[in-house]
Order: structure tokens, then sequence, then C-alpha cells
């Protein structure tokens, strides 16, 4: 707890200091679901007069980029940047933007089940439906999976149930 402490200051820190980050830390937040209600309601009130953008009709969504947070020169240009999130089960393939198996441990020792993922595009939209085949993969505040955050659509191959069964997810820790 003691060692996340020092980064989670850092960030809140600077966020104070010179402005939103360019890519924000979900996990850094002590309540990263509020920050992501508050984006629905900064854009429902941006379309006061458009019924397509009412709160219920808002939806989050997500899009992988294939920067690394230090690749970012500046704040997204909806919504924002998030980095830090690690796949659980599943890895990432940076070649064709998609996930793919994870190596079984028991077959390959060097393998591993956790990857961590590219820069996150987060915002909000009225289409709920993201294009191509996507497995909606559950984002939570840890490993141990005690508070989900959101659900971000993931490019696949395989049919979404087939992440769905592996319990595959992503952690913002």
């Amino acid at each position: 707890w003691v060692d996340g402490l020092v980064p989670r200051h850092a960030q809140l820190n600077d966020w104070l200091q010179r402005g939103p980050p360019k890519a924000l830390w979900l996990g850094g937040l002590h309540s990263p679901e509020e920050l992501l209600v508050a984006m629905k309601q900064e854009a429902a009130r941006n379309h006061p007069n458009d019924d397509a953008w009412t709160f219920e009709k808002l939806h989050i969504t997500a899009k992988i980029t294939n920067m690394s947070a230090k690749e970012v020169l500046r704040p997204a240009p909806l919504g924002f940047y998030t980095s830090g999130l690690y796949t659980d089960t599943f890895l990432w393939n940076a070649d064709d933007c998609t996930v793919y198996e994870a190596p079984d441990p028991s077959k390959d020792p060097q393998g591993g089940l956790y990857s961590d993922i590219p820069v996150v595009q987060i915002s909000v939209t009225t289409d709920p439906t993201p294009p191509g085949q996507t497995f909606e993969c559950p984002v939570y505040d840890s490993p141990q999976r005690s508070r989900l955050l959101c659900t971000i659509p993931v490019p696949c191959h395989e049919p979404p149930m087939h992440w769905m069964l592996r319990g595959a997810a992503l952690y913002a820790c």
C-alpha cells in the first residue's frame, strides 16, 4: 500500500501544479469510477438540447493506441489517455493490435500471463457498439478484482465468449 502512495501523491501533486496529465494513471486515483461518471456528466452538459446526449444514453468507450505513456505529447482530443493497464490471462499483440493467448506456464516457464498494454484513450459516446470484433474486457482496480471500474472494448480474433470463459481482465494498478 505504501509503495503505491508515493506515485499516487506525485500524480495528484503534478495535476494540481501543472494541470491535467497527458496520460493519467487510472490506478493512481482513489475512486477512478467517479472520473468516468464525471466524464459522462460533462458530455451531457455540453449537449443540453440533444436528446441523444442525455446521461442515461451515454457510454464509456475506449480505444487502445499504439503509444507508450512517454510518447503522449498532449492530452487526448476527447476524453483522456490512461496508462498503467495490465492484462490477466491474455497478452497484447502490438503488431496487429489484438489480444492473444498467454502461453501455458506449465509448458513455457518463461512465458507470462500478464503484460502491459499501450496507452488507452477513454471517452464518451452515444453509440455503444464498437467497430469490429471486440471483447468487452472488465477493468479492475487490482489483481484481487475487488472493484470493477469499467469495461473497455478490446479487439480480438476469437469470439468474445472465448475470453469471458478464461476470465480475461485488465488491471489498473
